[in-house]
């Protein structure tokens, strides 16, 4: 494994400097190593599938020698399996799970979705490289050996840390960083659906929760090149086969659609729900070991298998025969339930293995359910084939579980190529995600992180508020008055103060009220009011205020925001001493220095100063430095976007001195595309390995 490692740094090392007669800007870049993560995408889908493969069927071989079976029931599965055994296998494939992932990748224990998340949200992007091989072998051992876990959420992983690592060894930014780990789980679900444009907009709804046009190209590309390297090996064919024919036979099956959509949204949300309630209960049991956990939740998987046999693996031989309707509706009705119990356990006992193939399969039989029990009881409707609304039910439960209808959507008109099926699909997954969100706000990745403190936001600006908390830029310059202070009192501390809002406190300094200056113009000129008005008959009421440890992206979302210039901030939930306010024009301030820091690995303005003394606006982060760069005749007559100080290195130029100059440029910003010339001087930002590799660079050229 370290030697694929040191390959994989090798081949990404050497390709850096290579990218050089690409730079007219970063964008080439990036586009160049999309492709390469779709490549090393693809390649771990494939190496992925085999492994599951490889696995299942020696786990397969095992048990018939295990239990002196045919060698025939291998072919057959758990179907053929005694009791025993259908119990013993899933528990034996756990018991090596949970060692594995106890000490040596505890992080890629999960879903893998819920994970990446958080590494785009909160550590730019930044995921271990160990992670894909543990993801691959323990993810494989669990569904290989009849765990009721899918494949897609680890895959999705795996091409993330792919992605992730790829970008820690050219040295990226971290804005970019984030766009290279969604190529490379764009990589990952394009291939393992057979679905492109699925696995591009998997990526920017629910990785980025971005729809930005900047991202789209890279994310086109690396979903195109992992699916062409999946189908040159794996064949162009799904992952399952659809019904051939689809067909909208009356407009009274769009209201069964309908309902189909609702019913769906429902049993994501239960579905959501069970499976951190199994999550809570497992994680009560204090006196049994983590790594013990999976071959019990394992053992309970397998007794429920002996009833229902169809809830081991990934389930995709379940889904072709719901297509092809060969279970009654009643049956159908068990498989959903089965199965959701049966996936709440395997994950919930801490096995690795993705939601998405199950949510598959429950939403499959739901709507093959309500298809037969509709043909049945409106007779006088000619109603499509069951298999119709199984596939609709599919894309309604997926879309109402993960809170992205548009990949719901797409994954399931890839797999169908059918026109004919995207009205069904419209108004069932618009309702079934409606329905889930009224009921929970959360979806079934974003609630993992959501219990424990970690918010997900749902669009970029929100992602970048997220960030900050309201302790580091609330202001302390505030102006606050007593309750009973006369109403001359008010206008005259109103006047002498140049906020818009003053703030009634009472005797131990606890946040009572706000007092606008707009409000009390109109009373102004009355006469009479000194002795008859105290501060407390003219404040408004402080209902919604913020406290040091929320985010700004809370702060926005409160409504009162809207119409007021400023928050007041109180020391805590349970504290209504005020320590604070958060204008609103803090909090654009912010964004924007936010959105600077993130595209510049570090560097964040702080102030701006009067002088022009550009260094003191400045503020570096934990191993940056200012370095000058004397240009050389090797430099000279090259622009800096030729040169590739930003794309290439992550070194940012800060100002530039002509030969000829005594001082900075004007502006301190120098021209990307303006030819250097010998004896300038760049200064420079940037962390000293950058800087070390750089004038490396410059002693080999």
């Amino acid at each position: 494994m370290s030697r694929l490692r040191a390959i994989a740094g090798g081949a990404l090392i050497f390709l850096r400097p290579r990218l050089e007669h690409w730079q007219a800007g970063a964008e080439w870049t990036l586009l160049v190593m999309a492709a390469f993560i779709g490549l090393i995408g693809g390649l771990g889908a494939i190496a992925f599938h085999y492994v599951i493969e490889l696995i299942g069927n020696g786990a397969m071989r095992i048990a018939v020698w295990w239990g002196h079976l045919d060698p025939s029931a291998a072919a057959e599965g758990f179907a053929a399996f005694p009791p025993w055994l259908k119990i013993a296998v899933p528990v034996a494939g756990a018991a090596l799970v949970g060692p594995i992932l106890r000490y040596w990748a505890p992080d890629a224990r999960g879903h893998g979705v819920p994970e990446v998340m958080d590494a785009v949200a909160r550590r730019g992007g930044v995921i271990r490289g160990r992670v894909a091989f543990v993801k691959i072998l323990t993810s494989a051992l669990s569904i290989g050996t009849g765990s009721s876990l899918g494949p897609e959420g680890p895959i999705a992983q795996i091409g993330a840390t792919f992605g992730s690592v790829s970008g820690q060894v050219l040295g990226i930014d971290e804005e970019r960083m984030r766009y290279l780990v969604a190529c490379g789980v764009a990589a990952g679900i394009a291939a393992s659906f057979n679905a492109p444009i699925a696995g591009m907009f998997f990526a920017m709804e629910i990785i980025l929760a971005d729809f930005a046009l900047t991202a789209l190209s890279g994310l086109a590309i690396a979903s195109v090149v992992a699916t062409v390297v999946a189908r040159s090996v794996l064949g162009a064919t799904s992952a399952f086969v659809a019904p051939p024919d689809f067909v909208l036979n009356s407009p009274w099956e769009m209201g069964v659609y309908a309902v189909l959509g609702v019913v769906a949204g429902f049993v994501a949300v239960t579905y959501k729900k069970l499976l951190y309630a199994t999550e809570d209960v497992f994680g009560a049991m204090k006196k049994v070991p983590d790594w013990a956990r999976p071959a019990i939740g394992a053992a309970v998987v397998g007794a429920i298998g002996i009833g229902v046999p169809q809830v081991f693996g990934v389930g995709y031989d379940v889904i072709d025969r719901i297509f092809r309707a060969e279970f009654a509706p009643g049956i159908l009705l068990v498989i959903v339930v089965a199965k959701m119990a049966a996936t709440c356990l395997s994950l919930g006992s801490g096995s690795s293995g993705g939601v998405f193939a199950p949510s598959l399969v429950m939403g499959s039989a739901l709507g093959g359910a309500i298809g037969l029990f509709a043909a049945r009881w409106l007779p006088f409707v000619q109603f499509a084939p069951s298999g119709t609304y199984a596939v609709v039910g599919m894309a309604a439960v997926v879309a109402a579980a993960t809170h992205a209808p548009l990949t719901a959507m797409l994954i399931v008109f890839e797999m169908t190529n059918g026109y004919a099926i995207i009205l069904p699909l419209m108004i069932a997954c618009a309702l079934a995600t409606v329905f889930a969100r009224v009921i929970s706000r959360e979806s079934i990745y974003t609630l993992k992180l959501a219990r424990s403190g970690i918010v997900i936001a749902s669009s970029r600006e929100e992602a970048v508020l997220a960030r900050v908390r309201v302790n580091d830029v609330m202001q302390t310059d505030f102006v606050t008055i007593p309750r009973n202070l006369s109403f001359q009192g008010v206008i005259d501390a109103v006047l002498a103060s140049r906020h818009a809002e003053i703030y009634v406190t009472d005797a131990d300094g606890c946040l009572a009220g706000r007092i606008n200056i707009h409000l009390i113009k109109s009373v102004m000129a009355e006469t009479g009011l000194d002795q008859l008005v105290l501060a407390q008959d003219v404040m408004l009421p402080a209902s919604a205020n913020a406290t040091p440890e929320m985010t700004l992206a809370e702060c926005v979302r409160m409504s009162s925001l809207r119409s007021q210039e400023q928050l007041p901030v109180v020391a805590g939930a349970d504290d209504p001493r005020l320590v604070g306010v958060l204008p609103r024009t803090v909090i654009l301030d912010t964004y924007n220095r936010e959105l600077l820091r993130q595209s510049s690995g570090g560097l964040r303005v702080i102030q701006h100063t009067a002088n022009g003394d550009l260094f003191s606006a400045l503020e570096f982060g934990e191993g940056y430095e200012t370095r000058e760069i004397v240009v050389t005749a090797r430099l000279a007559g090259r622009t800096l976007a030729q040169i590739g100080l930003r794309a290439r290195w992550g070194i940012h130029c800060l100002a530039r001195r002509s030969a000829h100059q005594t001082g900075l440029s004007e502006g301190g910003v120098p021209d990307a595309d303006e030819p250097l010339s010998v004896g300038d001087i760049l200064v420079c930002a940037g962390s000293s390995v950058q800087f070390d590799e750089f004038s490396r660079e410059l002693e080999k050229s």
